[in-house]
């Protein structure tokens, strides 16, 4: 049996949804690292502001010599430290997450090539 040209228009149309899913499904993935990227980046902020109070307060109060020792001191230098591991990850997530966009259009972009050769 032959396509109607109402088989041609849904076939179409589905194509179009799956082609828009995959589109959301990538966007929505490649915006979720980017908040979790901002969301770290603000934690190390917070983490310098509080870390030097709390050296500031140290150095008032002449106990400079203890600072490198102080409890508070270790932990914001580590969360510093935990949150630009985490942001290094993402960076390489979303940079794959872009690579394999790209490598996804290339087929239709050779595709369109060699029907515009033909």
């Amino acid at each position: 049996m032959e396509n109607t040209f109402w088989d041609n228009v849904r076939s179409s149309i589905n194509a179009g949804v799956a082609v828009s899913k995959d589109a959301i499904n990538h966007y929505s993935q490649l915006g979720k690292l980017k908040i979790e990227k901002f969301q770290a980046e603000k934690r190390i902020e917070t983490a310098f502001k509080d870390l030097g109070q709390r050296v500031y307060d140290m150095k008032k109060d002449g106990l400079d010599a203890s600072i490198a020792a102080d409890v508070a001191v270790e932990s914001f230098v580590a969360d510093i430290d935990e949150n630009y591991a985490g942001i290094a990850r993402l960076d390489s997530e979303i940079t794959e997450l872009k690579e394999r966009e790209a490598q996804e259009e290339e087929p239709s972009s050779q595709e369109e090539q060699a029907k515009k050769d033909a």
